[in-house]
C-alpha cells in the first residue's frame, strides 16, 4: 500500500539506509513577540467558538521537545495519515484536537475562493489599517507588522485604547485573532507572515466555521510534507504545540515532567464554561530538558523502536478523571469524532481515518474495512 512518490523521499527511508538525519526544526509561536490580550475581545471569540482556544495563549506554552518530535514524524505515514508504530497504526484524531485545543469541530469548512484584487482595502476594512506590500509579497502581512498592529483611527497605539468604540475594539480584536491563527495554527514553512485568507474567514463572527476540521487538516498537510524534508535547516509549520500535548498524552518517548500548575482561576467567570480550560492545561508547566537535539534525536529514535502496546496511553479521553473542569467545546462535537470524511483547509483536503485506530476509542481494532483506506496517494495531493 506505501505510494513510491511518497516513500522514495520519506526521511525513514534515508534512517532505514544508514544516514543520520538533522532532527526538524518546529514553527512553535513566540518568534515574533507578542501581542496584548484585552478582555474586551473576549464576546467577539465567544461568537466565534474560540474564546476557550484563545485563552490558551495568554499563557507561556510548554517547551517543545523538537528531537522527539521530529523522531515521532519519521514514523508517519502520509498514505493513512498515521503514525506506523512497533506497537499498532497511531493518528492525532477529530476527539484527540478536540480535547486539546477546544476548537469547533462543527462547522462549515473553511473553503472557497480568495481574490487578490484590492485585498489590502479588504484587510483594512477589517482591522483599520494594512500595509503597503513590497515586491511579490501579496499573499498577506509581516507578522512583525501585525503583533505591533495599529489601526488608521488611533496610529500611535499599539493596544486597543481605553474609551475605544465598538467597531475599533472589534479591528483590534480580529487582528489578534488573525495574528494567533496564522502564528500558532497555520503557521507555515518560512513563518513569518500571515495569510490574508484566514483573515477573511473572520469576517463574520457567526459564520460558524469548523477551525478544528480545517487547523487538523493543515497538521496532517504539515506532517505529510515534513517526511519529505530531510536538509539541515529543515522545518515543519502547523499547529505543533497541540501535536506536542498529543504526544505527551499518548507516549512516553520525549515527555516532559509535569510540575506543579499555575492557578487558571484568573481566566474564568461563575458559570462560563466556555472560558475553563483544555486537556493542554495538564501540561501547563513542565520540567525542561536541555541536551544536544542530534544525540537525544536518535536516543529518541532507539527508545520508538523498543516501544511496546503496554507503554501507550490508548484511552479515550472520557474514561480518565480530571481535577479541574473541562472547556465545553472540548466534547461538544463528540458526535463526529469517529466520522470518516475529508477535512478541509482551503487548498488542504485530508482525510480522517479514524477506523484504523480503533483502539484509542476504546474499541477493539478490526482489519480497516472498505474505502478510504489511504489518502488517495501523492497525486492527489498535488
Amino acid at each position: 500500500m506505501l505510494d513510491w512518490a511518497f516513500d522514495k523521499g520519506h526521511r525513514a527511508r534515508f534512517v532505514e539506509n544508514g544516514e543520520m538525519l538533522q532532527p526538524l526544526r518546529m514553527r512553535g509561536h513566540g518568534v515574533h513577540g507578542h501581542m496584548d490580550y484585552d478582555e474586551r475581545y473576549a464576546p467577539f471569540f465567544k461568537r466565534a467558538r474560540l474564546l476557550g482556544f484563545v485563552l490558551q495563549f495568554k499563557r507561556q506554552p510548554p517547551t517543545l521537545v523538537h528531537a522527539a518530535m521530529t523522531t515521532l514524524i519519521d514514523w508517519w505515514r502520509p498514505e493513512t495519515h498515521s503514525f506506523h508504530l512497533p506497537c499498532g497504526e497511531m493518528m492525532v484524531t477529530l476527539e484527540d484536537w478536540a480535547m486539546i485545543t477546544a476548537m469547533p469541530i462543527e462547522g462549515h469548512a473553511l473553503t472557497g475562493r480568495v481574490e487578490r484584487t484590492n485585498w489590502q482595502q479588504r484587510v483594512a476594512t477589517l482591522i483599520g489599517n494594512c500595509p503597503a506590500t513590497k515586491g511579490n509579497h501579496t499573499s498577506g502581512v509581516l507578522l512583525t507588522w501585525l503583533s505591533e498592529h495599529r489601526c488608521w483611527k488611533y496610529a500611535l497605539e499599539k493596544t486597543c485604547p481605553e474609551g475605544a468604540d465598538e467597531t475599533t475594539v472589534e479591528w483590534y480584536a480580529r487582528a489578534y485573532l488573525w495574528y494567533i491563527l496564522t502564528e500558532v495554527v497555520f503557521s507555515n514553512s518560512s513563518g513569518n507572515s500571515a495569510n490574508r485568507s484566514y483573515l477573511f474567514f473572520l469576517a463574520d463572527w457567526e459564520a460558524g466555521y469548523s477551525w478544528g476540521t480545517a487547523s487538523l487538516a493543515y497538521l496532517y498537510r504539515s506532517l505529510d510534507d515534513a517526511t519529505q524534508r530531510t536538509g539541515d535547516q529543515s522545518n515543519m509549520g502547523g499547529f505543533v504545540w497541540a501535536f506536542s500535548i498529543w504526544m505527551w498524552e499518548r507516549l512516553p518517548v520525549g515527555r516532559l515532567e509535569k510540575m506543579p500548575r499555575r492557578p487558571w482561576g484568573a481566566y474564568s467567570k461563575d458559570g462560563d464554561e466556555t472560558r475553563h480550560p483544555t486537556v493542554a492545561y495538564e501540561w501547563d508547566v513542565v520540567k525542561l530538558y536541555t541536551g544536544l537535539n542530534k544525540t537525544s534525536y536518535k536516543t529518541y529514535t532507539n527508545e520508538l523502536e523498543d516501544l511496546t502496546h503496554m507503554q501507550v496511553n490508548w484511552w479515550p479521553y472520557h474514561d480518565r478523571e480530571w481535577d479541574f473542569d473541562l472547556n465545553v467545546m472540548c466534547d461538544a462535537d463528540r458526535g463526529l469524532w469517529r466520522c470518516i470524511v475529508p477535512m478541509i483547509c482551503v487548498y488542504a483536503i485530508e482525510w480522517h481515518l479514524p477506523h484504523r485506530v480503533a483502539t484509542q476509542f476504546g474499541v477493539y481494532q478490526h482489519t480497516p474495512p472498505g474505502q478510504p483506506t489511504d489518502t488517495g496517494g501523492h497525486a492527489l495531493h498535488l
